[in-house]
């Protein structure tokens, strides 16, 4: 209960190797979002690559375009495109899982963390991902009332039908 307080560390096994990893805080977040920035194209240049496969009369509404994409430029942690541009990347999940662990372990080697990459599976970098990002913490009035509606749908599934069916012959 006192882990759901503090955001306390946990201690993760990889491999042979127990680490301790955590929510990350403003200064992770921030290397992260540095990442997407420096991964992702600005809309302008990307338009501008691509001009000239377009009639001369489309390039002001597509540069017109782009400079209004360009107000909401870089995409942001969170949002489907900052994901898109830090996790579908091999070199993107990488750092994510350098900062994520290098946190805690300040002295791990660039070869223990290839070691761990390589080992891996989806599901153990989505349950990293929802502890770097506090989702794995669970409101416990929350988790009592799923726990409660879990409880509620089995008893309902449970019950006999009361509605009569029109196919049933009489």
């Amino acid at each position: 209960m006192l882990d759901l307080l503090t955001a306390a560390p946990k201690t993760v096994r990889f491999g042979d190797r127990k680490l301790k990893v955590g929510a990350l805080k403003l200064k992770e977040l921030g290397l992260l979002q540095r990442w997407i920035r420096d991964h992702s194209v600005r809309p302008t240049v990307a338009v501008k690559a691509i001009l000239e496969f377009y009639d001369p009369t489309e390039h002001r509404q597509l540069l017109k375009q782009a400079v209004i994409d360009e107000r909401s430029w870089p995409p942001t942690i969170g949002t489907a495109e900052g994901n898109r541009v830090l996790f579908d990347d091999l070199e993107g999940q990488e750092f994510f899982l350098s900062v994520m662990l290098r946190k805690y372990q300040k002295d791990l080697s660039d070869e223990a963390l290839g070691e761990i990459m390589e080992g891996l599976n989806a599901d153990d970098f989505g349950m990293l991902v929802s502890i770097a990002f506090g989702e794995d913490d669970l409101d416990p009035e929350d988790a009592r009332r799923q726990a409660q509606l879990r409880r509620l749908a089995a008893v309902a599934s449970l019950e006999p039908s009361t509605s009569e069916s029109s196919s049933t012959p009489t």
